[in-house]
């Protein structure tokens, strides 16, 4: 992490860290993020003398044997501990990595492409041939970063001038862009090119599609060319993105192209999986449009949290596709380091899995948490890490001892900590929360629950408006949550869309508990799906007559949360649904 101080010019960076054997929903908690060191000063952090004590005591952990817990007989187990990866965005990566710049002469850490120059543009990473085929280099091995490390190490510490030539490029000062030996090369266990995975965050969304938005979005002198029929038209992309109401899990409200540096990577990754195929379909010309089509299908295949051996070909070559297209169709000048990752991304997820589960997310929002426990210029790194103690020990206190809610009130108010409120527990993955409210079924609820052959021992029953499955929000769609000083007000979100066990999409109306029965209930309006015409796999377009006859169905039916796209197109509404990749990525 790098936090800049603009008066006295000096750079905060920390190592944070998280515990691999949690799962994945505990391991991202703020609370499970543990914060390893500080450094803060002005000019150039040298890596090798910040991470050096964290490798010692990594490997003297190793080496002692780790943490002591106890076995399934009572017995004492001794686990050693291992750094598996260090996730980093590209500048850091390149000074842990001890290589050149990542814009720079071999800059790549997976291959040996040696960055081309392009007319104009200065290096890049050409991935097109004259003839149109895909340029591939060969890929870098543990082994022979290890070696070149030494080289490179051993001739600079003798005064020797390195040269390395490939093609008609000639560098200095570097053996194939590896600088030295990476303080991290002997950390045990670790890989020295699978162990720097990539960040999809500042890759594929602050890195691409922004790229991406920033080519088709800027102004009509310069991207009309990639429109329909050359027809620049943003101000109706803008309007198509402000309709849309996205799940809470997604995050903030749509924000409009023209606003993008005020993007944060909550609203790319909105953009990129839900809006941009959906909000594009009419707009763009059959290639440019084929092109994103190709990027968003493998981006949302890499981020699902089951991914099969042919999905990842699949994923594969679509990147390859995407990538080899965007040379010919924005030419060799527009490719940057971020785009040439796409070559190596399906190797990472081979490795490491799914792309969400070594994401910088987490640390992202620890570096913002930290910056705001700072009141003053002075002893910044003791501040934070007292309050960053602080913090942890009161939510550790919170979730072990009953406290009042008078104090999780309080608790909230200065640390931003979320407690849990009044709730019912169905079983051990449903919960209703808030209190529940009598309310009398209509004629059309009646007759879906005589449909679903339940019986009701009258019309009045208990509602819920918000519920919790497997840690996963759901709210009612009902009318009848409506604040009544504000009847007209809309939502921003929409979490009300799932899909079923059954496979098909469905609507939450309401849920509510059926007198003398242990189950909780859900009315719900199925979703009719067009037979043909859908955007992706993942992006299914809605039939006309949209919704179905209400049905009655039990709870523990929700499969996964969904995301419901819809705006006005002319006199047409456009409806699209899909179901979120993984639920475990929240904001």
């Amino acid at each position: 992490m790098e936090q800049k101080y603009r008066k006295d010019k000096k750079s905060l960076w920390a190592i944070q860290a998280v515990i691999n054997e949690l799962s994945p929903k505990q391991r991202f908690r703020r609370e499970n993020v543990l914060l390893l060191g500080l450094w803060y000063g002005k000019g150039t952090i040298k890596m090798s003398a910040f991470l050096k004590p964290f490798k010692d005591e990594m490997k003297a952990l190793k080496e002692e044997g780790g943490v002591t817990r106890v076995g399934p007989s009572g017995e004492l187990i001794k686990c050693p501990i291992f750094g598996i990866m260090c996730t980093l965005d590209a500048i850091a990566k390149c000074k842990v990595q001890e290589l050149h710049q990542f814009n720079g002469a071999f800059g790549c850490g997976f291959c040996f492409h040696p960055n081309l120059p392009v007319e104009g543009s200065g290096l890049r990473y050409v991935a097109v041939q004259s003839d149109g085929s895909f340029l591939q280099y060969p890929e870098r091995t543990h082994e022979k970063m290890i070696e070149d490390g030494l080289l490179a190490f051993e001739l600079n510490a003798a005064g020797k001038l390195v040269v390395s030539k490939r093609g008609n490029v000639e560098t200095k000062d570097h053996v194939n862009g590896v600088l030295g030996l990476s303080v991290l090369a002997d950390l045990p266990g670790f890989n020295s090119i699978f162990g720097y995975p990539i960040d999809y965050l500042h890759q594929l969304l602050e890195g691409i599609t922004s790229t991406m938005i920033s080519l088709l979005c800027d102004g009509p002198q310069n991207s009309q060319k990639y429109w329909k029929n050359h027809k620049y038209d943003v101000s109706t992309l803008n309007r198509r993105i402000k309709e849309i109401r996205p799940p809470r899990d997604m995050s903030a409200e749509p924000k409009e192209v023209t606003s993008l540096s005020e993007w944060k990577s909550k609203d790319f990754r909105l953009f990129l999986l839900f809006i941009l195929l959906p909000a594009f379909c009419d707009l763009l010309g059959e290639a440019y449009y084929r092109n994103l089509k190709d990027l968003v299908i493998a981006s949302y295949i890499l981020l699902s949290d089951s991914i099969s051996r042919e999905q990842l070909r699949e994923a594969e070559r679509l990147l390859q596709e995407f990538e080899r297209r965007f040379n010919l169709l924005y030419g060799s000048a527009s490719v940057t380091y971020n785009l040439h990752l796409c070559t190596h991304l399906c190797r990472v997820v081979q490795f490491w899995g799914s792309l969400y589960g070594y994401s910088t997310m987490v640390f992202e929002s620890g570096n913002s948490h930290m910056g705001r426990l700072v009141k003053g210029t002075t002893g910044v790194v003791t501040q934070i890490a007292r309050k960053h103690l602080s913090v942890q020990c009161v939510s550790n206190a919170i979730h072990e001892h009953p406290v009042s809610k008078k104090v999780l009130t309080f608790c909230s108010d200065i640390m931003n900590y979320r407690y849990a409120k009044p709730s019912t527990t169905f079983d051990d993955s449903i919960r209703a929360c808030g209190n529940a409210r009598l309310v009398e079924l209509s004629e059309d609820e009646v007759c879906a629950a005589t449909a679903a052959s339940i019986f009701l021992p009258s019309n009045s029953m208990s509602a819920y408006r918000r519920v919790v499955k497997d840690n996963v929000v759901f709210y009612s769609a009902s009318s009848m949550w409506k604040n009544p000083k504000q009847p007209n007000r809309t939502n921003q979100f929409d979490d009300t869309c799932v899909s079923l066990s059954d496979n098909s999409f469905a609507v939450i109306e309401n849920f509510v508990q059926i007198p003398d029965s242990t189950e909780l209930f859900m009315f719900v309006k199925p979703i009719r799906v067009a037979t043909e015409g859908h955007l992706a796999p993942h992006i299914f377009t809605c039939a006309a007559d949209m919704f179905a006859p209400l049905k009655l169905v039990q709870c523990s039916t929700i499969f996964r949360k969904c995301a419901r796209i819809t705006f006005k197109n002319g006199s047409r509404t456009m409806n699209f649904v899909s179901p979120l990749p993984n639920m475990i990525e929240k904001d």
